[in-house]
């Protein structure tokens, strides 16, 4: 019936707070996008079995990192994960470690009564936070590639150079 209402408003997605298949399959029969909550690899392979678009994990003061990757090991290629709850900028950069698609911040950034300076500010900060994170997933890129170019002997410099600018030019261009 939420289902429904929703379709007919307008809406595109369907956030559930579980994996009810019922309410999957009536969200992919009407076109929408789907995307259930879940906490264990069982109900998120219940969810993806019901027609799940994505799968939300929640809440992410329990779903650590590790237990993120851990849950993304067993999932069929390609499943996107989005991590909702216990999202901040102080976590951010841990579960961009890991292979989630999407974040979902709520209070971490807006709760009644902020002002939209305060609001500003919390987004900054997740912004920095974000930025930072990248900044480091491509330096931890840049030397694994490093390794792999320069290690093999029979590689010559001009590649290693090579590889060492593009790295350089993508660092660059992602503006951190």
């Amino acid at each position: 019936q939420d289902v429904d209402a929703v379709a007919q408003a307008g809406g595109q997605i369907i956030v559930s707070p579980n994996a009810n298949p019922a309410v999957i399959r009536r969200a992919k029969a009407l076109g929408l996008v789907s995307a259930p909550g879940v906490m264990t690899p069982t109900e998120a392979a219940t969810a993806l079995e019901a027609g799940a678009d994505v799968v939300k994990l929640f809440p992410g003061e329990v779903i650590t990192p590790p237990a993120v990757r851990a849950i993304a090991a067993v999932m069929p290629p390609g499943t996107r994960l989005v991590i909702v709850g216990g999202v901040s900028p102080q976590t951010l950069p841990a579960y961009a470690a890991t292979p989630v698609a999407g974040y979902g911040i709520g209070s971490a950034l807006f709760r009644p009564g902020l002002s939209a300076a305060e609001v500003g500010e919390r987004a900054r900060s997740f912004v920095a936070s974000w930025k930072e994170a990248l900044r480091v997933l491509i330096l931890k890129s840049a030397v694994f590639s490093l390794r792999v170019t320069v290690w093999p002997a029979s590689r010559s410099f001009l590649a290693r150079r090579d590889t060492f600018s593009l790295i350089c030019q993508r660092m660059r261009s992602s503006a951190l």
